[in-house]
């Protein structure tokens, strides 16, 4: 592999070739790029298994790799660990398998027994010859060898060498390999590989002798040179990146290998005159001329002469109209004008023969108030008041309608006045629907719990729709004013038999540790479980922290503002989290601490945490988690809710576990607004409740996991989720949630589907649930029901998610102890 003559960088110097052979086979990768050599190094796995092909041993080589080089959720050695399992999972027990990647400034080994692994290095100026893990440092530590499986990591340097074989001799013998003159080792002749970190490539710069016509020698000036070189190393990283990207491009759609290459034109609709001059040029039998008559049929007219023949029509056809009606007048007798009245007699609407025949009516019954022609006369009427006959007709229509129009608003007043007079009144409907609704309850009822169909066993489905629907009607009949007595009753009943549909267990709560009662004015804020498995619990009024001992009656203070410490004061506690060995408290001045306890009465050391720009967190943090990705290191993440920077930031820890020096990384692929955020829960997912609402997240976004729906609508206030709490191992075990507006917590799957597992109400009628502040899931020892721990405003509180549990007959009950609050003073 090519190098640079600035940087370090691994290398397989030498391997054997062919490199497989009866039963087994090496396989290497080499980085791509200097990110991938920073971060994985150059990687060779060795395989061997008597009586497996090729084919078998180079499908699990190359997985092994892949699972190596994708798996990004644990430590280096805990991914080694895996791919190694894996390549057993492929191949079974027997298989012999070791992995080494060699990166810039360390070397990661990984075996099981059959494969050896020696290494070279040079310490103190003297060199030496290893075998790992067995001669690495700290090889007495339990946690290198887990399941057959042995893994270490060891720092290297320039010139170190890592060798790789089936026995250890022949690991030895190539680790001792010396460099020839000629600089290119030859093929190994056994299966073995060599690895070493190759020093940089040091050219002697030629410069020129200076003559002596030079007048001034200008030396060369190193920050100049160092500039130029990094200028070049960057601009061969931007070479990489632009190639990656072009590689990662779609390759552009080729177009379609039947097209004809000449170009071929767009059909464009033409006018049907054009179309009649195709047709005539070249019958077809689509334009009705026949083709064999070619040359015999005239053409068509064109457009606008068949326009112009279509007005000269018209003209003509108005002109013969106009002459006809002027002849007509002239020797016609006079026509004379129907009435409405007429003209509705015969017409074929209802209506309007219904109107004809009610004015009629009026005109029989009230003759004064119609206008009855003047009888003929041969007398000469004189005067300028004499109408036309025309005009006598038109007022007669005029009081016709007027007479009409009366008549319809009279028979619409009349029919409104008979509907206000003939309804019922409000209340009374009111009850009639309440009687209705109640006798729909009660039928639903019956059929849902009729002891002959058993329903609730052969039709769970249909029992549920009914009830639901019976309750529906309760309240419709409650509302109306209903029978109180009857309809409790049968609310009762279907309540009942929902809340077993539903899974409901109703539980009482048990009171651990009550501050009021020990004469302390104490005012809970948080609430986690610590290292030992108590309680702690953060005082909001004095800022200090408190380990509570239920059984002893005891609440201790581990944690107190005030004291310096290495040249730091504790400041008042805002946030606890507690993960591993080690109870975490974040104070007001933005500085991070851990308690580690030393005993089981409450003693234990107090060490303050380097953390990456910890001091820019600010006051406004929700929450801080902690979560061992591998609890057998002692080690944990710490993931702090920022929602200045709408971002969840995960840190990691340092190898010897004194805080959090590097640069955290944002968990969110798209921020979000995270001031609304009540709870989170991590176990390699991230689930939270923002809004009332829970989702999951995973790999930095929001997954397809839903919650399912409940549908107990009726019975209970609208699902709101505050806490979040988690039980088990991701996507295996169980996720709760605590129901504010309900008082219940609600235990989800957390498979794919969703699933509600059970609900668990929480009631006292004489001590009642008050707000929580927070709460956790303890598990049973013995696998039973488990119990949730919660804390109030001046104490703590807890309740079995399950059985309720009774006292045995015959058995005394001890007193409880009063409760005692200690004030030790913290040690560093």
């Amino acid at each position: 592999m090519d190098h640079t003559e600035q940087t370090i960088h691994p290398a397989v110097l030498t391997a054997a070739e062919p490199a497989f052979g009866q039963g087994w086979l090496l396989l290497a990768r080499t980085p791509k790029g200097p990110a991938e050599e920073r971060v994985l190094g150059t990687r060779a796995v060795l395989v061997s298994l008597a009586n497996a092909t090729t084919e078998q041993l180079q499908r699990a080589a190359n997985e092994t790799l892949n699972l190596f080089d994708k798996d990004a959720s644990a430590s280096p050695a805990e991914r080694a660990r895996r791919a190694l399992t894996t390549t057993q999972t492929l191949l079974g027990k027997e298989v012999a398998v070791g992995l080494v990647a060699l990166s810039r400034d360390e070397v990661l080994a990984a075996r099981t027994s059959g494969v050896a692994i020696a290494a070279r290095r040079t310490t103190d100026g003297r060199t030496a010859t290893i075998m790992l893990p067995d001669d690495a440092p700290g090889s007495s530590s339990r946690t290198l060898e887990r399941g057959g499986i042995s893994t270490t990591r060891l720092s290297m340097s320039a010139e170190d060498r890592v060798a790789m074989a089936v026995t250890a001799d022949d690991a030895k013998r190539t680790a001792k390999l010396r460099t020839p003159a000629s600089g290119a080792f030859a093929p190994l002749t056994y299966p073995a590989v060599l690895l070493e970190v190759l020093p940089p490539v040091r050219k002697v710069p030629q410069r020129n002798t200076p003559t002596t016509d030079t007048l001034i020698n200008v030396p060369t000036d190193p920050v100049a040179v160092a500039k130029i070189n990094a200028r070049a190393r960057w601009e061969e990283g931007n070479l990489e990146r632009e190639a990656r990207i072009a590689a990662a491009k779609p390759a552009t759609p080729k177009a379609d290998p039947n097209r004809p290459d000449t170009l071929t034109q767009p059909y464009e609709p033409i006018d049907t005159a054009a179309q009649a001059v195709i047709d005539a040029r070249r019958p077809s039998t689509r334009s009705g001329v026949d083709p064999r008559a070619r040359g015999k049929s005239q053409p068509p007219p064109a457009r606008d002469q068949r326009t112009s023949d279509a007005v000269r029509a018209a003209q003509e056809a108005a002109r013969a109209e106009a002459r006809l009606r002027a002849e007509h007048r002239s020797t016609a007798e006079p026509q004379v004008e129907r009435s409405w009245r007429e003209r509705a007699a015969i017409s074929t609407s209802f209506w309007e023969r219904a109107a004809a025949r009610l004015a009629n009516e009026i005109e029989r019954r009230a003759p004064w108030l119609t206008i009855t022609p003047a009888e003929p006369t041969l007398r000469a009427v004189t005067g300028g008041e004499e109408q036309a006959e025309h005009d006598v007709q038109r007022a007669r229509r005029r009081r016709s309608a007027t007479i009409l129009l009366a008549a319809v608003l009279v028979a619409g007043v009349g029919g409104a006045t008979t509907l206000v007079l003939s309804g019922s009144t409000p209340e009374l409907d009111a009850a009639a629907k309440a009687r209705e609704a109640l006798r729909n309850a009660e039928i639903s009822i019956s059929e849902a719990l009729d002891p002959q169909t058993n329903l609730l066993v052969n039709d769970p489905s249909r029992v549920k729709s009914l009830l639901l629907a019976a309750v529906a009607n309760l309240n419709l009949a409650e509302s109306g004013g209903g029978p109180v007595v009857q309809i409790t009753s049968l609310r009762t009943q279907a309540t009942e038999t929902l809340n077993k549909i539903f899974l409901v267990n109703n539980t009482s709560p048990i009171e651990l540790f009550n501050f009021s009662a020990a004469g302390a004015t104490v005012e809970i804020q948080a609430i986690v479980q610590g290292p030992d498995g108590l309680p702690y619990v953060i005082d909001k009024v004095t800022g200090a922290v408190y380990r509570i001992d239920a059984e002893r009656g005891r609440a201790t203070v581990v944690y107190q503002p005030g004291f310096d410490l290495y040249g730091t004061r504790t400041g008042r506690a805002l946030l606890l989290a507690a993960s591993g060995p080690d109870l975490v408290v974040f104070d007001a001045s933005s500085n991070l601490w851990r308690w580690r306890p030393s005993d089981g009465s409450g003693k234990g050391t107090l060490v303050k945490l380097r953390v990456r720009d910890g001091e820019l967190w600010g006051s406004d943090i929700k929450a801080i988690i902690g979560f061992a990705a591998d609890p057998g290191t002692g080690l944990y993440r710490l993931y702090v809710v920022d929602p200045s920077a709408r971002q969840i930031l995960r840190y990691q820890p340092a190898p010897d576990g004194t805080g959090y020096p590097a640069t955290p990384t944002a968990y969110l692929i798209t921020p979000m607004a995270l001031g609304t955020m009540t709870g989170i829960a991590i176990d390699g997912d991230v689930y939270m409740t923002s809004g009332g609402v829970l989702r999951r997240y995973s790999g930095g976004a929001a997954d397809d996991w839903s919650p399912a729906e409940i549908g107990d609508e009726l019975l209970r206030p609208l699902l709101t989720p505050t806490l979040v709490m988690s039980a088990g191992a991701s996507r295996t075990g169980i996720i709760y949630v605590w129901d504010t507006s309900a008082r219940r917590v609600i235990a989800y799957s957390k498979a794919s589907s969703g699933v509600m597992l059970a609900q668990y109400a929480i009631t006292d009628q004489g001590d009642p649930v008050g707000e929580i502040l927070g709460g956790y899931i303890l598990p049973a020892a013995d696998g039973g029901a488990p119990t949730f721990v919660w804390a109030e405003a001046e104490r703590v509180r807890s309740a079995v998610l399950g059985k309720a549990v009774t006292q045995e007959p015959g058995a005394s009950v001890g007193p409880t102890p009063d409760p005692v609050i200690e004030t030790p003073i913290p040690t560093p």
